[in-house]
């Protein structure tokens, strides 16, 4: 079980000036706005302003459900977690749902309603789900009802998380076969399409800013504004009917945001990405 502190407002950190979102830029990038958003802030600042739901959560005993909107700060209402957790004097926060934030209707829950699934809020410091110890397959996990909208090459699937380093921790993958995943293998990360990987880069055992780019040729993974070519093509489209989930066998992971771009992300566009993630989350 992870230590909880109920009364840190982990977005005091979050709400100097005007917030700013990654549909905010894309904007400003020039580029088109992401296809699918899963995170614990808002994706945009329309989206902030309308203190749209972020997430739903239980209990240690899965009981006692609430639905948590975002602030107009963009960050998640730390505020209204803490006055639940002292109501119903909560000890563990499971995330029962983490809501889609652009309009699909694929919100993340887990497979199948089992409990054991739910990843731990960890809101110590700046909220993340956190899946360690958590009962998930890579054919079930804590995952979205099929996506509607077919993603083609090229496509860009940006992250914040933190992944240990010594486990198979696939973080993301599409359908019972892994179409486009990345996963730790023993320090190095493993970009994945089609089942074939190139474990090229060091793993980063911190949260970071993950831009991976499939673009049908050389693929590109961009970590904490870095490119990193991955020889891989990159060919395999998500096809709708897809199911995009955060699951690994040995989930050891902890996530922050996702969202899919149905854009061959330059290094510019990624270093802007990473900038706006890095100012938010506060991460090295």
């Amino acid at each position: 079980m992870l230590p909880f502190l109920p009364f840190f407002d982990s977005s005091a950190a979050q709400t100097v000036g005007g917030y700013v979102g990654p549909g905010d830029v894309a904007t400003a990038q020039g580029i088109s706005q992401a296809t699918y958003f899963w995170g614990l802030r808002a994706y945009n600042k329309t989206k902030a302003a309308a203190r749209v739901n972020c997430v739903d959560l239980v209990d240690q005993a899965f009981a006692n459900p609430i639905t948590i909107t975002v602030l107009p700060t963009g960050a998640l209402d730390i505020a209204s977690i803490n006055t639940w957790v002292t109501a119903h004097t909560v000890t563990t926060i499971r995330v029962a749902k983490v809501y889609e934030q652009m309009g699909s209707g694929s919100d993340l829950a887990p497979a199948n309603a089992l409990n054991n699934q739910m990843p731990i809020l960890d809101i110590s410091g700046l909220p993340h789900a956190d899946f360690t110890g958590v009962t998930i397959l890579q054919s079930g996990g804590f995952s979205g009802t099929a996506l509607p909208t077919t993603i083609t090459i090229p496509f860009t699937i940006s992250q914040v998380l933190n992944n240990d380093p010594t486990n198979n921790s696939l973080f993301i993958t599409y359908t019972d076969a892994t179409v486009a995943a990345l996963a730790a293998k023993t320090n190095v990360l493993v970009m994945y399409d089609n089942g074939f990987g190139t474990p090229d880069l060091t793993n980063v055992n911190n949260f970071a800013g993950y831009q991976a780019t499939y673009n049908g040729a050389s693929s590109v993974l961009n970590v904490n504004g870095t490119d990193n070519a991955q020889n891989l093509a990159g060919t395999g489209n998500i096809a709708s009917g897809s199911k995009y989930r955060w699951s690994s066998a040995t989930p050891t992971f902890k996530i922050r945001e996702t969202s899919i771009f149905q854009v061959n992300f330059s290094t510019a566009n990624s270093v802007a990405m990473n900038a706006n993630q890095k100012a938010f989350w506060g991460y090295p």
